[in-house]
């Protein structure tokens, strides 16, 4: 490009138009707009003069920090998310209620930071336990007496999101088939999760079922990918939006890669 020419105009209308919305630039787009306008005063003088591989060195390193500026702007952000939840039921007569297993506290990981949870449970057990179970899950434990119309769980959690960006992590041992998904000791550790479909429990295969009709996906879809011999499991959760008053409880499938753990493979 010649020195001191006037960038085109697709260049000159965009900025027009970042101009007209009356907001103060952000950050990645202040990058963006250094590196466009170091890129117009660019001649091939300076590419000699530099050296052609120095200067794409530069430009590389330069296009890195506008991809790092993107995604700490737009993506790497914490929100932090208050779910309340209320599972109610109602029987034609009063019943004795059987012990309770409650899974409705939100699993804290490198994804999500779990800030307060609160449960009530009506009526009032006489017996409540918090403990964990195999998958390191937080569970609640009722028992109650006497004769009930139908409980009533009520929750409140905030959380923070703290990745944003699903694809940020790198496969390893990329050259691995996917016959031979995982090394051997950790083929032992997921040996649970690879299992037949046909060897899920039922109520595990009509939830499958469920969630991909209630997403209009493919209900082989998850199945597919237990036959592909990669490790699957169900969790459950919110979709959060920013739009929607409201959202219900759903589940999705999660799959587990080599560097990136267990990753969705659904919605949510």
């Amino acid at each position: 490009m010649a020195r001191g020419a006037s960038c085109g105009p697709g260049r000159r209308d965009a900025r027009g138009a970042a101009r007209r919305l009356n907001r103060p630039r952000v950050p990645a787009e202040r990058a963006l707009d250094r590196l466009v306008a170091e890129l117009d005063y660019t001649d091939l003088v300076d590419v000699v003069r530099l050296g052609l591989h120095d200067f794409l060195d530069a430009i590389q390193d330069k296009l890195n920090g506008l991809g790092d500026e993107v995604t700490h702007t737009f993506f790497a952000r914490v929100v932090r998310i208050t779910v309340r939840h209320r599972t109610s039921y109602a029987f034609d007569a009063p019943v004795y209620l059987e012990p309770h297993v409650i899974r409705l506290r939100p699993r804290a990981d490198g994804v999500v930071r779990l800030v307060d949870f609160a449960l009530e449970i009506d009526p009032e057990p006489v017996v409540r336990a918090e403990n964990l179970d195999p998958e390191g899950n937080v569970v609640t434990r009722a028992w109650f007496e006497g004769r009930w119309s139908g409980p009533t769980l009520r929750t409140r959690a905030v959380v923070d999101t703290l990745v944003t960006d699903p694809f940020r992590f790198l496969v390893t041992e990329p050259d691995r088939p996917l016959s031979c998904a995982y090394a051997p000791d950790l083929c032992e550790r997921l040996a649970l999760y690879r299992r037949p479909p046909d060897a899920a429990h039922p109520a595990v295969r009509e939830l499958a079922v469920a969630a991909a009709e209630d997403s209009e996906r493919d209900p082989a879809r998850f199945p597919l990918v237990l036959a592909q011999r990669l490790a699957a499991r169900f969790a459950s959760g919110y979709a959060h939006s920013e739009t929607a008053d409201s959202t219900e409880l759903h589940a999705w499938g999660e799959v587990f890669l080599r560097g990136g753990g267990w990753r969705s493979g659904g919605t949510g």
